[in-house]
């Protein structure tokens, strides 16, 4: 029997998989009770700042700080306009200081994307939807809303947790929403011109709203509040394809073509025959059918960074020596807690219990030859957290080859060390 979670409202996950995942809305007063205290306000307006030359010259140390010069940050605000219509203004970050101390005292919302990469007070939030597969997570956005702030009536194509922090915030849900669904005439925003409200609920910190995709739902600030949104990401089929082809395309043999030669004549030369359809879909299909392709493809597709990073570039036949093994064991003795650096995406492939293969950030990462039966359970291990004791990963670093393997991923900076 699975273990109820709390932020599920006692649920187990199975439960909650099984009778809301993708299917229903789900309310949890008080699911996270220290969700206000994750972030400040402050902290998360610096985050959407122009970067300044003192932020350029820091030397950040071991990975554990992020430059926040690529983030992706929005403000949404609204007005009446002389015809009584509510008017929708976005603007695109980053800003300045000066930009945010001159916003109006209601009716904006800030909103920044990926903050997990940038704070593991936020990150640690994802720990507890561990039962969910890591590569369907997408981000945590978090907005700041003056009273009256909204980003507006709209549905979302993927699942959400909506987690509210300081502050309350006001919402309604309303009717399921598709493609077709009448939208209001705006170049940057998609926004409902009508939600037929079902339900409504005022959320205080701590409080969760998980919403599956499509449902129609608008959220508006009662006060100055913070709200935590923990998207789960749902590939477009569009995406799927494109990306699909891209890779069948580099991986196919060489100049492997469409043939007929069971070619009849034909009275009609203008004619697309069905024999020719099929044999296209058949060439097709013979690519789509093969599994170990696939796997590979979407392990790749799945683990790109949202966000594209320089990694440092390690010569490979460079002993670990020379890039502070020592250094690295010595700190690991102290009992001092690695982690995983949050820009970065894992995952394995094989059976659930026995890695065949790794992925990082879009790129398989070959295992050593030597221990190969340790190095596929460290792989799950990696795979399954985002930090590690130095307890745990000494058991599998006793292995020389297997120390190496790792301390080259952790000098190219998959991995950094913090007391």
């Amino acid at each position: 029997m699975q273990k109820a979670y709390d932020f599920l409202g006692g649920l187990t996950p199975e439960t909650f998989l099984r009778d809301y995942w993708q299917k229903k809305p789900l309310l949890v007063r008080n699911a996270f009770p220290d969700a206000a205290s994750l972030l400040s306000p402050d902290e998360l307006a610096g985050l959407a700042l122009e970067p300044s030359e003192e932020d350029d010259e820091d030397d950040l140390e071991d990975g554990c700080e992020f430059e926040h010069s690529g983030v992706e940050a929005r403000i949404i605000r609204s007005h009446i306009d002389e015809n009584e219509k509510r008017r929708w203004i976005l603007e695109r970050g980053p800003f300045t200081e000066a930009r945010l101390k001159s916003l109006p005292e209601k009716n904006w919302t800030l909103l920044v994307q990926a903050v997990d990469m940038y704070h593991e007070n936020v990150a640690s939030l994802l720990d507890v939807f561990s039962f969910i597969p890591r590569w369907r997570l997408d981000d945590v956005m978090i907005s700041l809303a003056a009273p009256g702030g909204s980003v507006g009536p709209h549905f979302d194509r993927y699942d959400v947790f909506l987690i509210q922090g300081i502050g309350q915030r006001h919402w309604q849900i309303g009717q399921q929403c598709s493609a077709k669904t009448p939208l209001i005439k705006h170049p940057d925003m998609k926004i409902l011109t009508t939600m037929d409200a079902t339900q409504a609920w005022t959320l205080n910190p701590g409080d969760m709203l998980y919403l599956p995709p499509l449902i129609a739902h608008h959220g508006v600030a009662i006060d100055t509040c913070m709200t935590y949104s923990v998207g789960f990401r749902a590939p477009a089929i569009e995406v799927l394809f494109d990306k699909l082809t891209h890779h069948v395309a580099d991986h196919s043999q060489q100049d492997e073509r469409y043939t007929d030669p069971d070619l009849s004549p034909q009275k009609n030369s203008g004619w697309l025959s069905e024999q020719a359809v099929a044999k296209v879909q058949t060439l097709m299909m013979a690519h789509i059918q093969d599994s170990n392709q696939v796997r590979d493809w979407l392990a790749q597709l799945v683990t790109e960074p949202k966000y594209a990073v320089d990694y440092e570039n390690i010569d490979p036949d460079e002993t670990t020596e020379s890039v502070g093994q020592k250094e690295f064991l010595d700190r690991l003795k102290q009992n001092q807690v690695v982690f995983r650096d949050n820009y970065s995406r894992f995952i394995y492939t094989g059976q659930e219990n026995q890695a065949e293969k790794f992925y990082i950030n879009g790129h398989e990462i070959p295992l050593p030859e030597k221990n190969l039966a340790d190095a596929r359970q460290l792989v799950i291990y990696l795979c399954n957290n985002r930090y590690y004791n130095s307890e745990n990963l000494w058991t599998y670093l006793q292995h020389q080859a297997l120390c190496q393997w790792f301390i080259r991923l952790f000098q190219k900076g998959y991995f950094y060390i913090q007391e």
